[in-house]
């Protein structure tokens, strides 16, 4: 993404700079307000900036600013400009700190929400729905109504009760 080349035209014969190839729109936050700027240059040092001169006055008055761009957020102070063109200033900005990215949270609820856009979902949330189709299945067959019509729920009470006796044994076998 980016290409290094040899700044021997800039202050500092030893720093070098990568042009930004592609979009480099970025957005640098001076107090409260937000600019929309383009990135030029990233070095080791800073970044080089274009905006609008009618920004340029009120970022030169602050002492830092705050630069998102490329998934990064940094604190930035500037340090010279260049008008390149009528409509067009380069702003060289020197690196204060680099900030560690923000991870977002997410509260994940079963089955409302967005679906998921993965092509192969979670493993588990297939067996989590699968053992709730089997559960409610269960529950409508034992329901007294429509399980003594269908002969299932005497089957069903049945088994729940031998179960039931099972537990009881085991627990009353594992307290002597």
């Amino acid at each position: 993404m980016y290409n290094i080349v040899d700044t021997h035209t800039s202050q500092e014969a030893n720093t070098f700079c990568c042009p930004v190839t592609g979009d480099g729109r970025a957005k640098l936050k001076v107090g409260r307000k937000k600019f929309h700027v383009i990135v030029r240059e990233t070095s080791i040092k800073g970044f080089t900036v274009e905006m609008k001169p009618g920004d340029v006055k009120r970022i030169l008055s602050t002492k830092s600013a705050t630069l998102a761009f490329d998934d990064r957020r940094v604190d930035i102070e500037p340090e010279s400009t260049n008008q390149i063109a009528k409509d067009k200033v380069l702003v060289r900005f020197a690196l204060l700190r680099e900030h560690a990215p923000k991870e977002k949270f997410r509260l994940k609820i079963p089955f409302f929400g967005r679906k998921n856009r993965d092509p192969h979902p979670d493993v588990s949330m297939s067996v989590a729905a699968y053992g709730g189709v089997v559960l409610v299945l269960f529950c409508v067959l034992a329901m007294p109504g429509l399980g003594d019509h269908l002969g299932t729920a005497p089957r069903i009470e049945a088994a729940v009760k031998t179960i039931l006796q099972g537990f009881d044994s085991r627990f009353t076998n594992f307290r002597r």
